[in-house]
């Protein structure tokens, strides 16, 4: 395979600017995907975030790797897609063979050391996670000999780099919080001309997006209080373990399906492809989180958000960071009836302004959160970011 590469794609690159990065992503996590996955199957949201960034990064004419566990050497959508070997001589090869200035392992913290040695001098190597510092997965930033290994440490939110930085006696000078963007099928839903509050479902429309631990039960739980007083009001759950691959059989979460089925009002609809879902929530009225899980950046919240949603959620983690004043999110504590209170409560609120005088009003504070989104949630401005993130780090 490594002499395939050489042939056929990894030529060297001529750049007399000093503009175009050669870049590779490495994941361990054993999943075959690529970047086209995500728009026909649902796929974690780090993968998810890995592929549109590689996507947009090749579309702007850089040199883009993906090496993971997918079983064919083949490109699609401009990403180079690679097996994954993890045996060292083959590594070695494949990594002198696509000359990367610049390496990305996504989540394995534990891997700068065991990869050093296969990977050419001169090659930065990064490290991509998406957990939160509580998480096992930084364990091998324990390790002080690894954590030097690493040349720098990209994070999806502020809050995740501040924590993850003091647990882990990072230097800060090496830590940057490049956040997550939106999917494209979330890209421009709306025109100029378009009115949100127009394109809304006439009943008030839930949505949950999110997977299940992170809150659907007390959603579940609270929605008949929520229908009792918007009588109309449906919610509809896009919400599965399919995201990490795992079969219905193994998925523990079942019987809360089951209740969302035998639920008035809710339709358990179950994870779909991102065009899909980016139609869905265009007629939705509200993505009601009630978020029960420190996230460390919400994709599910920013698509939401511009796909023209109101929200109503928690100010757990990034949470606040990721809603950047759009969003209503409560103090409470989740899991407490105060939390269960307040959040239907505030979801009743939020839908009455749909139907009252304030919709005007409403109308304009949603023009602003979908502005918001276009405007720094996108991957071709994220994909700019990282470049010259890159470059400032290799200088």
């Amino acid at each position: 395979m490594p002499g395939k590469l050489a042939e056929h794609w990894c030529l060297d690159h001529t750049d007399p600017e000093g503009d175009i990065v050669r870049i590779a992503f490495v994941d361990f996590i054993d999943w075959d995907y690529t970047p086209q996955t995500p728009r026909e199957r649902p796929l974690g949201g780090t993968q998810s975030g890995l592929c549109y960034l590689a996507e947009s990064l090749a579309q702007k004419k850089h040199d883009v790797f993906l090496i993971n566990n997918t079983e064919k050497l083949e490109r699609v959508r401009g990403v180079q897609c690679i097996p994954l070997s993890l045996d060292g001589p083959k590594l070695r090869e494949i990594f002198n063979a696509i000359k990367a200035d610049a390496i990305v392992v996504l989540s394995a913290s534990d891997a700068a050391r065991q990869l050093r040695p296969w990977v050419p001098l001169g090659t930065r190597m990064y490290l991509w996670t998406g957990h939160a510092a509580n998480q096992p997965h930084h364990q091998g930033l324990n390790d002080s000999e690894n954590k030097k290994a690493w040349n720098g440490f990209v994070f999806m939110g502020q809050w995740q780099l501040e924590t993850i930085a003091e647990k882990y006696d990072l230097d800060k000078d090496k830590c940057v919080n490049l956040v997550m963007g939106i999917a494209p099928a979330f890209e421009r839903i709306f025109s100029d001309e378009d009115r949100i509050v127009d394109a809304m479902s006439e009943e008030p429309t839930l949505v949950y997006t999110s997977t299940p631990f992170r809150g659907l039960d007390i959603l579940v739980d609270s929605f008949p209080a929520i229908r009792e007083r918007v009588p109309n009001a449906r919610l509809r759950v896009f919400s599965s373990m399919k995201i990490y691959q795992m079969d219905d059989s193994d998925d523990k979460f079942s019987k809360l399906y089951e209740t969302c089925r035998n639920t008035p009002g809710i339709e358990y609809v179950g994870p779909v492809p991102q065009p899909q879902l980016a139609r869905e929530l265009k007629a939705a009225t509200m993505l009601a989180y009630s978020n029960s899980f420190a996230e460390t950046a919400c994709v599910a919240m920013m698509e939401a958000m511009a796909s023209g949603c109101m929200i109503v959620s928690s100010h757990l983690g990034a949470l606040p960071e990721t809603t950047a004043g759009f969003g209503q999110l409560l103090s409470e504590k989740p899991g407490s009836p105060e939390y269960a209170a307040a959040f239907v409560d505030e979801v009743v609120r939020a839908l009455n302004r749909v139907s009252s005088e304030d919709r005007d009003a409403l109308e304009k504070h949603l023009q602003e959160q979908v502005a918001y989104c276009q405007e720094n949630l996108c991957w071709s401005v994220k994909a700019d970011i990282w470049v010259d993130w890159l470059q400032k780090m290799s200088s």
